[in-house]
């Protein structure tokens, strides 16, 4: 499952004006990693308390559990 509202700690977004020459009208994204992020942050957390890289969000205790088993 991805982490819901209930897994992932509050987060501040914050808008930092500049022009994106890349985006249309030289505008950027605004609420995009808000969204994104909790997973990939937590994914991380875990390899860090693992020792070993997860490459899934996924992150079901037998999924755990076999990562530290072919650790």
């Amino acid at each position: 499952m991805v982490p819901t509202i209930h897994e992932i700690p509050e987060i501040e977004s914050i808008i930092v004006e500049s022009c994106d020459p890349q985006g249309p009208y030289r505008a950027k994204g605004a609420g995009e990693c808000s969204l994104v992020c909790p997973a990939g942050a937590i994914a991380n957390a875990v390899s860090d308390a693992l020792g070993v890289r997860v490459k899934q969000i996924l992150m079901t205790p037998e999924h755990v559990l076999n990562l530290i088993k072919n650790k």
